[in-house]
This record gives C-alpha cells, sequence and structure tokens, in this order.
C-alpha cells in the first residue's frame, strides 16, 4: 500500500526514563468506533444517543479523563481537529455526560454519548473523535539499582470514532485498476473503510471471503483459504482516496465496510 493512511484506533505514548521495564494502566473501551446510523442491539435508548463501555482491568483505581474532538476534513491532508471547549455546544454538535471518570479495579462504567446533530441539515459526515487518557503516569524505582528511576512511563490512549451520518447516507466507492495497483475513491457522503487485507491464492473464490468474515471466522480464511492478513486497514472519509499494489502471483483482497455489513473485493494483476 503506498499511501496508508490508518486512522488508528489505539494510540500508545511513551515516554522513555531509563531502560527497564514497562508499566501503564490496563483498561478497555467498547465499542471503538460510533455510528449513529446504526442502532446498538438490544438499545433502547433514544436515536440521538449511543453508549460507551469502560471496564479496568488494572489491580488499581482508574482516573480517567475524556476529550472530544471534531475532526475537519478527515482524512486529508489539512486534516484538523476543533476541541469541544472551542465551540458553541449546540455547532459542536457531540456530548459526553461525563469527562472524568474513576473507576475501582475490576469494575466498568457507562458513559452516554449524545449527538445534538439534525441529519437532515448534513451534507455529509460529522465526525469526530473521543480519545482517553489516564490521568496518572507510572514512575518505579529499579530493583537492580536501588535509588535510581528507571522504566518507561506509559500512557494508554484509546481513540474512539464517532460518525454522525446525513439522513441519507451513502458510502459508495469507486474502484479503479491500473495494472497492479489499485484506487479506491470515495464517492458518497458517509464513511466507509476497508476493514482488513488480505493476499490470497489467484484460485481464492472471493464471495466465501465476504461469508466466512461475515460469520467471524476469521481462522479459516487463514488456514483452509491460506490467506495472509497484511497491513493497510483504515477508514475511507467521504472524497477521499486510498492505493494499493497487488502482489505477483497473489489475489487481493479488500474487506469493505459496506454499511457494516463486511463485503470482499478481490483484484489480479
Amino acid at each position: 500500500m503506498k499511501q496508508n493512511y490508518l486512522n488508528t484506533l489505539l494510540v500508545f505514548f511513551a515516554s522513555l526514563l531509563l531502560s527497564g521495564s514497562v508499566l501503564a494502566a490496563s483498561y478497555r473501551v467498547s465499542p471503538l468506533t460510533i455510528n449513529f446510523g446504526q442502532q446498538e442491539p438490544g438499545y433502547a435508548g433514544p436515536d440521538n444517543s449511543r453508549t460507551l463501555t469502560i471496564k479496568n482491568e488494572d489491580a488499581r483505581p482508574l482516573y480517567l479523563s475524556l476529550d472530544v474532538k471534531k475532526v475537519i476534513n478527515p482524512g486529508r491532508k489539512d486534516e484538523a481537529f476543533v476541541s469541544q471547549s472551542d465551540m458553541d455546544p449546540k455547532k459542536f454538535g457531540l456530548v459526553l455526560n461525563n469527562t472524568k471518570l474513576i473507576i475501582p479495579p475490576g469494575q466498568e462504567r457507562t458513559l452516554v454519548v449524545m449527538s445534538l446533530m439534525d441529519s437532515a441539515q448534513l451534507d455529509q459526515d460529522a465526525t469526530y473523535r473521543i480519545v482517553t487518557t489516564p490521568m496518572q503516569s507510572s514512575r518505579f524505582l529499579s530493583e537492580a539499582t536501588e535509588g535510581v528511576a528507571s522504566g518507561v512511563a506509559m500512557v494508554l490512549q484509546y481513540g474512539i470514532h464517532v460518525f454522525v451520518p446525513p439522513e441519507n447516507p451513502d458510502d459508495s466507492v469507486r474502484f479503479a485498476q491500473n495494472g497492479s495497483r489499485v484506487s479506491l475513491s470515495h464517492t458518497g457522503n458517509s464513511f466507509n473503510s476497508v476493514s482488513n487485507v488480505y493476499y490470497c491464492p489467484l484460485s481464492t473464490d472471493v464471495s466465501n471471503i465476504t461469508r466466512e468474515y461475515q460469520h467471524n471466522n476469521l481462522d479459516t480464511i487463514r488456514d483452509q483459504f491460506k490467506c495472509q492478513r497484511t497491513a493497510g486497514a483504515g477508514f475511507l472519509h467521504v472524497g477521499q482516496e486510498l492505493t494499493y499494489d497487488i502482489p505477483e502471483g497473489k489475489k487481493l483482497v479488500l474487506i469493505m465496510y459496506n454499511h457494516g455489513k463486511r463485503k470482499a473485493r478481490g483484484f489480479v494483476s
């Protein structure tokens, strides 16, 4: 993949103090992508709200801060972020019911994410990023050298992608092939994504890959179909382009988001 645009869902920032071990708070966030165009299974809340669950898997209390940013021109060279504090809440369009949490060990908390946007007034997605940041870092003494601070202070952040689609979302993508290169251009008004990239044998039936992926049978794709999963997954925003190369003697298989119904597309040179 020549243009490797990856909207990273999980981001690590490490400050190196001296050589040593790594220590960081452990917690889990679900989901990592919120799409207001799709209702969560079993959720009976308002159409303009979704839930975000955070579980502390550490033995210590988790002190967590959440920051909401609006993404301007997502996926483009001039992509920019506007903080919630810099705009009128109604114009910003997304709110959390809490931005500071204290979660005891082994427990979880649920947040409400509420959209203030009117989908009928949107020409394309309103895109946001919710970033979670522990409010404490870790420094500890080296066991080998008494009194000398060592190790790595690591902050584990999650970046949750949030999309508020227009009233009639369209995630259409145009595929164009030139020799061993495949280009994807988003021609709709609502996000799509390349969920996974595989290099498969030339004889692979792409419809089988679609079926097994939709049923989450990733081991079957790897073991039975002999497909190698590779880098290149990422969001494809409105107006954005992605480019992939087809390896010699292989079929390039791209798993497209396709309104949440993952579908494989295959290409050979």
